[in-house]
């Protein structure tokens, strides 16, 4: 039977990978106090990113990225690409599952050895997928109206701490530092919704495509708005600069009274509520992509397998969290341009000459 994903469901999918990495760590980080101005940029340019992915599916509709690689490719090329789309949808999902087993046993559960808690999560990914991706649209859609209405809250009881002065002088170090941090934002977060052009392929009508990207673009990036311009405003550019998780810390900051305080609690929650979705989303596309190379009809034997190798990439791929932070901002953003970028205006340049030539 066809998995169908709702609008709304496609929409808090959207969100929930946009805002799981800023629960995490500070994104647009090179820009340091202008960091929310990075944001701002980099959501104006994502609109263009989106419309590519929309594109896409739009041309090939109820067809996932792998399907439509051989259509566009061929045999040969398809199927390279779709190996290196399997690889990119495996790494960004052990990332995902290393950074969420690294902030529970740094700051939640310390007591606790991260591969038992990384392992849990693997667990609870293989069961959603099996469930189907419908399944996960619906906790998608729960989970994100609870938890943006909870930031909301939060951020209001933030005001009192915001310090105008810490954001100011505006672009004192010029234009550049801003500019790489709007480089960095696109491709992570915003650019990993690149993911989408496999699940979309569950979305049951293009009004409702749209509506996913586009509105699950503004929502998310509005609140990522929010959580970098408070993050900068309330800790420093120069706390930022040094925090692992600097979201967590954030919340910490809140106080009422003596009765409402120790709110950094409900940071650990929502980043696990994103974290499972977006670990889970990987998990489908990455076992999806491979039943595509092997002929498989049904992806979900693949699951367990499949979410084994990725908790294994979570474990053996960085030594710990500095090493993983090195490298995501160091190199990401060169190395998932390919996956991001090229490769679906590649699709889309094929297609357009095949019109032209048939």
């Amino acid at each position: 039977m066809k998995e169908i994903i709702s609008s709304k469901q496609s929409i808090a999918l959207v969100i929930a990978v946009i805002l799981d990495g800023a629960m995490v760590f500070a994104t647009a980080a090179e820009g340091g106090r202008d960091s929310w101005i990075s944001i701002i940029i980099a959501i104006s340019i994502s609109f263009i990113l989106f419309m590519l992915y929309c594109k896409i599916n739009t041309l090939f509709p109820e067809k996932d990225l792998y399907t439509i690689n051989r259509e566009a490719m061929g045999k040969i090329l398809g199927n390279t690409i779709n190996i290196l789309y399997v690889w990119y949808f495996l790494h960004i999902g052990s990332l995902t599952l290393r950074d969420f087993g690294e902030f529970m046993s740094v700051l939640t559960m310390p007591e606790v050895p991260r591969i038992t808690i990384t392992l849990l999560s693997t667990i609870t990914a293989v069961y959603m997928v099996k469930k189907g991706c419908e399944v996960i649209g619906r906790f998608a859609l729960f989970a994100s109206i609870s938890t943006l209405i909870i930031l909301v809250v939060l951020s209001s009881l933030l005001l009192s701490k915001v310090d105008i002065r810490k954001i100011l002088p505006i672009m004192a170090r010029g234009i550049s530092p801003v500019l790489l941090g709007s480089w960095s934002a696109i491709t992570f977060p915003f650019g990993e919704c690149v993911l989408f052009t496999v699940i979309f392929a569950n979305v049951n009508n293009r009004k409702a495509l749209r509506k996913g990207y586009f509105v699950g673009l503004v929502l998310g990036g509005a609140f990522l708005l929010l959580i970098t311009f408070l993050e900068v405003s309330v800790l420093s550019e120069k706390a930022i600069g040094f925090l692992y998780f600097p979201f967590y810390t954030l919340l910490s900051r809140i106080r009422v009274g003596e009765f409402i305080q120790r709110l950094e609690i409900i940071g650990g929650v929502i980043l696990n509520i994103f974290g499972m979705i977006k670990i889970s989303l990987c998990l489908y596309a990455a076992s999806l992509g491979i039943s595509r190379l092997l002929k498989i009809d049904n992806y979900k034997i693949l699951c367990l397998p499949v979410g084994m190798i990725l908790l294994n990439l979570s474990d053996i791929l960085y030594e710990d969290v500095m090493s993983l932070v090195s490298w995501t901002i160091k190199y990401y953003k060169y190395y998932a341009l390919p996956f991001q970028v090229f490769f679906p205006i590649l699709i889309i340049i094929i297609v357009k000459i095949k019109k032209l030539t048939a």
